[in-house]
């Protein structure tokens, strides 16, 4: 397997499962998404709940067109680079707004969205980004390059579900780092 289609599997594996922990995160404790859309991004209490299922929804959709799919998944890095894109400038703008934001993307949370979790939405958005540029996998991986890359994968989403949490410990020693 050449190296740009190692590269392109793994972002494309990446995406996949930030997209499904993100899912069932917020399906998981939905009634907590719920009130965080009303309280954080000003979603008419009436219209929540219908809101937070079908952001979940979507998000799981998109994560098994990103697995799943050999056939349509351009369409589906394009898509999740939109969705994220739109996603992180909404938190960005609201976190300069706001300071005090909770956006729950992988369930619920007792601290405020942070400039780390900005910035992890920005590292996903280029892995993406360079999956599209380059056209992304050429061909089918064997099942051994999938399982691998899979693995590999599952390991740095889980990193860049904690990106915040790793950033704290490592430079801040207990310090809380400013919003």
């Amino acid at each position: 397997m050449a190296e740009t289609d190692v590269l392109a599997l793994l972002a494309r594996l990446l995406a996949g499962l930030f997209f499904g922990f993100s899912a069932l995160g917020k399906g998981r404790a939905l009634n907590a998404f719920s009130q965080n859309l009303v309280d954080s991004f000003g979603v008419p209490a009436a219209l929540a709940g219908a809101a937070s299922w079908t952001l979940v929804a979507f998000e799981a959709l998109l994560a098994l067109a990103l697995l799943g799919s050999w056939t349509y998944r351009c369409a589906a890095m394009a898509l999740a680079f939109l969705a994220l894109a739109a996603f992180t400038a909404l938190v960005a703008w609201r976190h300069v707004q706001e300071g005090n934001l909770r956006c729950h993307c992988f369930g619920t949370s007792d601290r405020p969205l942070s400039r780390f979790d900005i910035a992890r939405n920005l590292l996903l958005l280029a892995a993406i980004g360079a999956y599209l540029v380059t056209g992304g996998e050429s061909h089918t991986p064997a099942p051994v390059e999938l399982a691998v890359l899979g693995a590999l994968a599952l390991v740095l989403v889980q990193w860049l579900i904690h990106f915040h949490e790793t950033l704290e410990t490592l430079f801040y020693q207990g310090r809380r780092p400013a919003p």
